[in-house]
C-alpha cells in the first residue's frame, strides 16, 4: 500500500480509519402517539410517581389507563330514576372529561343545554 500512496503518512492512515462512517443521531425528538388522547396526562402522571417512588401502585395504575387508553369516556348520568348513557371519544381533553363529570342538572332537557354549552367548539 506504500508504494501505490507513498505521501500518505501511517497516521493518516489510522486516522481515516478511526473516522466515524456516519453522521451522530438526530436531536429530534420522538413522536408519541399515546398524546392525542385525553387519559394521557393522567397515564404520564401515574408513571412519573412510579419513577420516583418505585411504588408499584402507580404502576399498575398507569398500566390500567395505558389499557383504556384508546377507548370512549363513557358517562352514565341518572335524574328522576331514569339512566342515560353519553359518550365522548377518547380524543377528549382531560378538562373537558372533568367539566362534564361536575355538570349540575335537575332534568336531562337542562343536561343537554350544558352538555352542547361544554362542547360548543368541539372536542
Amino acid at each position: 500500500m506504500r508504494s501505490e500512496f507513498p505521501e500518505v503518512t501511517l497516521a493518516e492512515v489510522q486516522e481515516i480509519i478511526a473516522r466515524p462512517t456516519r453522521k451522530s443521531k438526530s436531536v429530534r425528538s420522538k413522536k408519541i402517539g399515546l398524546k392525542k388522547y385525553g387519559r394521557y396526562p393522567l397515564y404520564f402522571a401515574a408513571l412519573e410517581r412510579y419513577r420516583e417512588s418505585g411504588d408499584v401502585t402507580h404502576l399498575a395504575e398507569a398500566q390500567g389507563l395505558r389499557n383504556r387508553m384508546a377507548k370512549d369516556f363513557l358517562f352514565e348520568m341518572r335524574c328522576q330514576g331514569e339512566r342515560r348513557t353519553y359518550r365522548l371519544p377518547a380524543t377528549a381533553s382531560l378538562r373537558t372529561v372533568r367539566q362534564i363529570a361536575a355538570l349540575k342538572f335537575s332534568t336531562f332537557e337542562d343536561l343537554e343545554a350544558q352538555w352542547d354549552e361544554v362542547n360548543k367548539y368541539g372536542i
